[in-house]
């Protein structure tokens, strides 16, 4: 049963405590200023973070070694403040406290848990999480939701519940500590809040948990981001009792009473008003550094209120504009907060300034004015940050923050938040060395094998992305054997199609000795394995439909902000984060010769799918600047010369193809339409231009978006669209098809199917009237597994529908009733959670990347399940497709 008691807040209970002498039972208050010991629990520990480092990595100080990385968190969202027990961990804004490595913590043999940590809030949004693993239905969670009117835990007991606990906002709005705490034992769910049992809920059971995804302090992937600080979190690997919670709540409280009495002490020695808050502020960090005064949680919250009455609008216009409360910027050291704060409110104030001669060119004179103005804000900037050390007190920190941010137009961050601001960046385009070619291909072997551990640095200096799996193992025999097989069914079935295009012969006897030599083995043998898989490697790149040695696609980072997997929010410039890049590999192997055909310099920017000119020698792609706020279309050279501009304005124009006729067809929002369930989310429906961009007229007049279209075999255009007529607004994407002039629009496949959710990244099998495509999923675009779809066999499902990758269900809707395989020989190679953009070469192979860890990378694959690593990116490759000439459909 579900039970919810009241309690008294922390600062009332800790009064009380203190009165009757309870706290360690001391007979009078210590007088010490050193931090209390946190107290230790007999309870097997998974993880624990104290925080107490002076910055940089979170050490896990249960042993496991589940240290959290704060490096893909921006200035000032994540830092080292005073906290309870020494320091605590301060969260501002959107951040990403990550527990380095994928899958860990481990909780795949959790029977019990239990959450421990202390928790002061600045403010709460809908969800904002203190722990949260994220493995779909074997989430593990304790978090507060609903703008903070529940504090729930969250687990797989027998199918995903929460334990939700009802509370009040104000009870932890009120800058004081509290104690969060969250267990289960095996019979019950339980949530504690300041030392008292708020809400339980039976189910008994064991946990199941742990999957690829890591585990986020304060997040969840840096979204539904905490406010506020965070220290002494524990997570138990057995459930915490009564009397454990409150222990560790008594012993906080115990750690604040001893800080108390100092505040008032301090206060009088450091506070000194003057004429602004700019010199108020410099003036009393500068008195505590002279006095070695600490700015602990309870002297900054004392100080910041003081702030607060004197200086009511600015302080609240700082803390606004930074996303950092007054109280951090006290604790700060130095300039540590204000350069970074500073420098990032200046980069904001100029991210839209022209830097081509194109953009220039559109500005008015009034334009042009006000950024030399915001240029000698950015100058002043510059001038402080020569002075050094000598600057570190100076009250124009704050002047210029409050001048810069006074001038910018912040974006959406609370209703409806977009991307936030990151500083542009590309990264290098650079060839791989031999080496590091081979351990890609290594490492990639033996995340197929299942031989994966916590990634590590290996030979050649190449440190990798967390979340490439990284082996130390061997594969087993029977693994080597599979492979020995599968390889010899891959010969048999290239000689039945090639009619002795290729001779295998000699790759048959290697087979051959493997085979015996595998025959023998009692244990595993990596290096036989390499062998096998470097044999089979060179086998699948001699496929006669492998018939090209060029590639074109994008490397790119995820979309930011609020639903950013949304199948529509996804594709709008302001969900997208620069950093993306248009290259051609030359060489279809992590050695090959890279090219970056965009951005060019000054510019960064983020891309949506490119397309191939039929005859092989141009490319149109949609591109976003990063100092613009809308995707366009260019078109450029296959050698990167001759960037044109296509497009231009408000309008969000992307996913461009050429057609037989020499037109353009693309989705855009000109139809000035929206998501009927997230009203603010622009739709975007099919538009035709001509080949220089002009003339641009709408094919499509729906409401809901129209997505992916590609030029079919038989020269019509096949597309996704989202049919909200007498249907729900979900299951309800299906593929169409319209003529190249916007004629004949009919449905091709699905318009009254539930499975697949949704289908999209449509295109024609060569030599065929089969369309191969991705089933995935109205909230998650990057969700997804690889279908085929015969439209002579039917138009909704089953008919006609066969699934590829067999080892992946189609998410959220599932697989349904039945599941049809494309191949009765598929095997399933390695662990991946999502497969994206497929390109047919054949009917049995095709080129595809897949979410391997966390991120996206290339393959050349085939029907039964083998697989050849292509590339891996700095981001997400998504929509390779080859480089060469086509025939052009009429």
């Amino acid at each position: 049963m579900y039970q919810a008691k009241m309690y008294l807040p922390l600062g009332v209970v800790a009064e009380i405590l203190l009165v009757v002498g309870v706290l360690a039972g001391a007979a009078e208050p210590a007088t010490t200023s050193a931090p209390a010991t946190a107290v230790a629990i007999d309870k097997p520990l998974i993880a624990h973070w104290a925080f107490d480092e002076a910055n940089g990595v979170c050490l896990d100080h249960s042993g496991n070694g589940y240290h959290a990385d704060p490096a893909d968190s921006g200035p000032g969202q994540l830092g080292r403040t005073s906290g309870i027990f020494g320091r605590a961990m301060r969260f501002s804004g959107q951040h990403r406290l990550a527990v380095a490595g994928a899958g860990l913590p481990d909780f795949s043999e959790l029977k019990q848990i239990g959450f421990s940590a202390w928790v002061q809030v600045s403010r709460f949004d809908r969800y904002n999480e203190i722990f949260r693993k994220e493995d779909g239905d074997r989430r593990v969670l304790f978090s507060f939701q609903d703008e903070g009117k529940t504090l729930a835990l969250g687990l797989n007991v027998k199918g995903y519940v929460e334990c939700d606990a009802p509370i009040e906002p104000k009870w932890l709005l009120d800058g004081a500590w509290h104690h969060c705490a969250a267990t289960f034992d095996g019979r019950s769910l339980r949530v504690y809040l300041d030392g008292r049992e708020i809400a339980s809920l039976q189910r008994s059971g064991t946990i199941t948990a742990g999957g690829s995804a890591p585990g986020f302090i304060g997040s969840t992937n840096g979204g539904e981001c905490l406010q506020g600080m965070l220290d002494d979190v524990r997570i138990y690997a057995d459930s915490l009792s009564a009397d454990a919670v409150a222990r560790l709540y008594l012993n906080g409280i115990e750690a604040i009473g001893l800080a108390d009495k100092q505040v008032a002490e301090h206060l009088d020695r450091v506070y000194q008003r003057g004429t602004d808050l700019a010199e108020t502020l410099a003036a009393v960090r500068r008195n505590l550094a002279e006095h070695g005064i600490e700015a602990g949680s309870r002297l900054s919250q004392v100080l910041a209120a003081r702030l607060s009455v004197d200086f009511g609008q600015p302080v609240a216009q700082l803390a606004d504009f930074t996303g950092i409360a007054i109280a951090d910027f006290l604790a700060a050291r130095g300039s540590e907060m204000e350069l970074p704060a500073a420098q990032r409110l200046i980069e904001m104030l100029l991210e839209y300034k022209p830097l081509t001669k194109s953009q220039w060119a559109k500005q008015t004179p009034e334009q042009i004015q006000r950024w030399q103005e915001y240029d000698a804000i950015a100058a002043r900037l510059e001038a402080l940050k020569a002075q050094g050390e000598a600057a570190q007190f100076s009250p124009e920190w704050v002047r210029l923050m409050l001048e810069a941010g006074s001038r910018i137009d912040f974006r959406p961050r609370i209703s409806e938040p977009v991307a936030p601001y990151v500083t542009p960046h590309t990264p290098e385009t650079r060839d791989a060395t031999a080496e590091q070619a081979r351990a890609s291909l290594e490492i990639d072997w033996l995340h197929q094998a299942g031989q994966n551990t916590a990634p590590m640095q290996i030979q050649g200096g190449r440190v990798w992305h967390l979340t490439t799996p990284v082996s130390v193992g061997s594969p087993s025999p029977e693994r080597i054997r599979d492979e020995i097989r599968w390889t010899r069914e891959l010969v048999e079935r290239l000689e039945s199609r090639g009619a002795g295009a290729v001779s295998f012969a000699d790759d048959l006897a290697k087979l051959a000795a493997f085979d015996e030599k595998a025959a023998e083995l009692a244990v595993g043998d990596r290096e036989l394995y390499f062998q096998v898989r470097t044999l089979k490697r060179s086998i699948m790149f001699r496929n006669p439909a492998i018939d090209f040695d060029k590639l074109l696609f994008i490397d790119q980072p995820y979309p930011q902000g609020r639903e950013w997997q949304h199948e529509t929010r996804h594709r709008l410039g302001y969900q997208a984060v620069p950093g993306g890049r248009l290259l051609v590999l030359e060489g279809l192997d992590p050695s090959g010769r890279l090219t970056q055909l965009m951005p060019q310099p000054p510019l960064h920017g983020s891309f949506w799918r490119p397309d191939v000119s039929f005859d092989g020698t141009k490319v149109l792609v949609s591109f976003k600047p990063h100092n613009e706020k809308a995707f366009h279309l260019y078109e450029i050279q296959a050698d990167g010369s001759g960037l044109c501009q296509l497009t231009d304005g408000i309008y969000d124009d992307f996913d461009p193809i050429y057609l037989p006729d020499g037109h353009i067809l693309f989705s855009t929002t000109r139809g000035h339409t929206y998501v009927r369930c997230m009203p603010p989310t622009n739709a975007f429906v099919l538009a035709r231009c001509e080949a220089d961009g002009k003339n641009i007229y709408l094919v499509s007049r729906n409401n809901e978006p129209d997505y992916l279209p590609s030029v079919m075999n038989d020269g019509r255009v096949i597309y996704t669209r989202w049919e909200y007529t007498d249907k729900p607004l979900w299951r309800a994407q299906g593929l169409w098809t319209v003529n190249p002039d916007g004629t004949q629009v009919q449905t091709f496949w699905g318009n009254q199917s539930v499975w697949p959710d949704l289908l999209k990244d449509a295109r024609s099998i060569p030599g065929s009237r089969r369309v191969m495509f991705t089933g995935s999923a109205h909230h998650n675009w990057f969700s997804g597994s690889v279908g085929i779809l015969d439209p002579d066999q039917g138009f909704n499902f089953p008919h006609g529908l066969t699934k590829v990758t067999a080892d992946l269900a189609y998410p959220e809707s599932g697989n349904g009733p039945v599941d049809p395989i494309e191949s009765p020989r598929y095997h399933a190679s390695g662990a991946y959670s999502a497969y994206y953009s497929p390109y047919p070469l054949s009917e049995q192979d095709f080129l595809v990347s897949a979410n391997r860890g966390g991120k996206f990378v290339l393959y050349l694959m085939d029907t039964d399940g083998n697989r050849e690593l292509i590339y891996e990116g700095a981001h997400n490759v998504f929509y390779a497709q080859p480089l060469r000439s086509r025939p052009a459909r009429r």
